[in-house]
């Protein structure tokens, strides 16, 4: 498997790819089928509202529905090249908007329909008629070794009911804890279909694959999770999956994870104000974890928090929640993580879109966030607010900020630890609601050695700097190649950030 970062080697055995009998699952050269039960599940008898072909075929979209409001819609797609793709609406596409910007895809219309080429497989956010669909173009996946053993859960013994009628914890349990005995030797296979869970844990050497239509949701009836609070007025949190000391773990695909969070929520808030939050994926105290391909959705808690880890990976792993949901929901949230990777993933979420922490007993250190794409009505990129332990060589590179609150933050507020080394370059912000930059002080400690590089604004963004106290200040902040609506910006008025008390040596470059 690919290292998480150069020169800090990951040991998880073989990279796990896909055999040639199993593509036979991919439907479709050009794109990938969703499932027709998760399509009958987000639409029901609605009549479409968008439609996509991708090279004269038509694609499936979904729609993601948020307590009765169409949120978004998406459409998971396999490109090995260029495509031509078509976009219509019903009454006629009015008016559009392509994002990220930087692609600068020339676009046309004819017969109504909303033209354009995609050169290669990437992800892409399209406005019509003022509502978003996600392209969510992969490449297409490799191949497997044939030495892999393959236990495909609707198979013999395991025999999974395929409709989401039935809880299929137990058996999916099982057949995890036999590729786990069988030390990365062996993978769990998800075929097309709907699979009901209230959580599966995975241990050490265990590769869980999702096939395009595979979906994992999680039950909707909350009594049914051994988490789900006894007292009345509490509130309890579960995970789809969850790796819990165990190492060399490997979940892939391009299936999706449902935790069905608010389905969850409300039917917790109708007994005695008990609630019970979902994440897609738990990772704690673990080692050499990979997540790649699969969508995340609907979760009420951190959609895929990783605490206390070493040597983890993601990559195009896309998390689609909510822009206007009451639960404040982060996207990936590393915290207490040292030797990671996370690329070329998008997030769709209320709070934090991409985060590291630092809580008590945990450095976080050597963390890459790279190739990203972050919609939030929240924060884009975040360090904080945790600072019990030291935060240190932590680097934002390449991301396209299409719509936050705040775009990038350093929020130093629980804890008195050093932090060190935090770079944000190459980052786009296309639209942003309050502030552009934040560095903030509240509890203690220092911030030393933050560098912006070639960051732009669409729009002129106010931001500020606030130290603390005289042992508890910033310093050391630079920024290069910095610009707002077009112009250049060489100093703190240009840029409109406030520089607050116990800020030191802030330089501004061409």
């Amino acid at each position: 498997m690919k290292p998480p970062i150069s020169g800090f080697p990951v040991r998880t055995g073989g990279r796990a790819v896909f055999p040639a009998r199993a593509l036979l699952l991919v439907f479709g050269v050009f794109f990938v089928m969703a499932g027709g039960e998760l399509l009958a599940r987000e639409a029901g008898n609605r009549p479409p509202v968008i439609n996509v072909w991708v090279n004269d075929k038509q694609v499936p979209v979904i729609e993601h529905w948020v307590e009765g409001r169409l949120n978004c819609t998406y459409a998971p797609l396999t490109l090995p090249g260029s495509a031509e793709v078509e976009v219509e609406v019903p009454g006629g596409v009015r008016h559009w908007a392509m994002s990220p910007e930087k692609c600068d895809v020339p676009t046309r219309m004819e017969r109504g329909r909303l033209k354009f080429t995609m050169l290669t497989s990437h992800y892409m956010v399209v406005t019509v008629n003022g509502l978003r669909l996600l392209l969510l173009a992969d490449p297409p996946e490799d191949e497997l070794p044939e030495r892999q053993k393959i236990l495909d859960v609707s198979s013999a013994p395991y025999n999974l009911d395929r409709s989401g009628a039935k809880d299929s914890t137990a058996m999916l349990q099982k057949a995890c804890d036999d590729a786990g005995a069988l030390a990365n030797e062996a993978v769990v296979m998800l075929p097309p279909g709907l699979y009901t869970t209230t959580g599966i844990h995975l241990r050490s050497r265990t590769q869980l694959y999702l096939a395009p239509g595979a979906v994992l949701q999680g039950s909707d009836d909350a009594e049914s999770y051994p988490e789900y609070p006894t007292t009345p007025g509490k509130t309890g949190t579960t995970a789809l999956i969850k790796v819990n000391g165990a190492e060399h773990v490997r979940i892939f695909g391009r299936g999706t994870l449902d935790a069905r969070g608010q389905a969850l929520a409300g039917e917790a808030n109708n007994r005695e104000g008990r609630r019970l939050l979902a994440s897609c994926v738990s990772v704690e105290r673990s080692r050499c974890v990979t997540l790649e391909g699969v969508i995340c959705k609907e979760a009420t808690a951190v959609a895929l928090p990783v605490t206390h880890c070493e040597d983890v990976a993601m990559r195009r792993v896309k998390v689609i929640n909510d822009l206007s949901s009451n639960d404040r929901v982060d996207g990936i949230r590393l915290a207490g993580t040292q030797r990671a990777l996370v690329e070329d993933c998008l997030v769709y979420t209320t709070e934090d879109a991409f985060a590291v922490t630092s809580p008590e007993d945990a450095v976080s250190e050597q963390v890459v966030f790279r190739r990203l794409m972050a919609l939030t009505s929240g924060r884009a990129l975040r360090c904080g607010p945790q600072a019990h332990s030291p935060l240190q060589r932590i680097r934002f590179e390449d991301v396209d900020i299409i719509h936050c609150r705040d775009a990038m933050n350093v929020m130093h507020g629980e804890g008195k630890a050093d932090w060190d080394e935090i770079v944000f370059k190459d980052i786009r912000v296309e639209n942003c609601g309050r502030n552009g930059i934040v560095i903030q002080l509240l509890d203690g400690g220092r911030v030393n050695g933050v560098r912006f590089e070639d960051v732009s604004f669409k729009q002129r963004r106010p931001g500020f700097l606030r130290g603390l106290g005289p042992d508890s200040c910033i310093r050391g902040v630079t920024f290069a190649g910095m610009e707002m609506a077009g112009l250049p910006v060489v100093s703190a008025e240009g840029a409109g950030i406030k520089m607050g008390e116990f800020v030191e040596d802030v330089r501004f470059d061409d």
